[in-house]
């Protein structure tokens, strides 16, 4: 018997007929981004990683970068449970937590930055409309030499924010951010989805 009761034979004459694969989830916006920061990582020397924003549902960032040998740092505002010698977690907003300067090869920020400072998700309770600049600066200063950020948003024709976070122009991202201090090694624009890797 198996977890819904039903005899062996069963189950594999349903197989037969019917095909349950079918039915899995697709390949979402979520599975393009971390498979693009995932390839990222896996062509760099391991090093230290910041990954911002770590608690999501198909999140394999940190669990990647500590097999391949990555000193890897989560952070978030909300509870995480994984672990691992190379990991360590640290909950919090990233513009109050300190970090270490010039101590990360590689920062990986995954459909995060456009939520900070957004009030009403993630029980973010006070807006603070400048924390995504504010976060890329401070990314800057987080990045060792020849440093890496690899970046994932929403963008779209023009800038909207509204309680669900901030949609980027594909314009503005194409200029480096508007925060011009980091360039742009490759970009990728799916749908409404762009994804960047910027290096210091």
């Amino acid at each position: 018997m198996n977890k819904i009761g039903l005899p062996e034979w069963v189950v594999k004459l349903a197989y037969k007929f019917v095909d349950v694969e079918k039915n899995s989830p697709v390949v979402d916006e979520r599975v393009l981004e971390y498979s693009f920061a995932i390839s990222k990582i896996a062509k760099m020397e391991p090093g230290n990683l910041l990954d911002i924003g770590c608690v999501a549902r198909v999140n394999l960032i940190p669990a990647v970068a500590c097999e391949l040998g990555w000193k890897v740092w989560g952070i978030d505002i909300r509870d995480y449970n994984y672990e691992h010698p190379n990991f360590l977690f640290l909950k919090g907003d990233i513009l109050e937590l300190p970090l270490p300067l010039s101590s990360f090869n590689l920062v990986t920020c995954i459909s995060t930055l456009e939520h900070l400072g957004v009030k009403g998700r993630y029980g973010i309770t006070d807006s603070k409309l400048s924390a995504d600049q504010e976060t890329i600066t401070k990314i800057k200063f987080l990045l060792k030499p020849k440093g890496r950020l690899v970046l994932t948003v929403p963008c779209g024709e023009e800038f909207k924010e509204n309680s669900l976070g901030r949609v980027y122009p594909k314009n503005y991202l194409e200029k480096g951010l508007r925060w011009g201090f980091m360039r742009i090694s490759e970009s990728s624009i799916v749908g409404n989805l762009a994804m960047l890797e910027l290096s210091k």
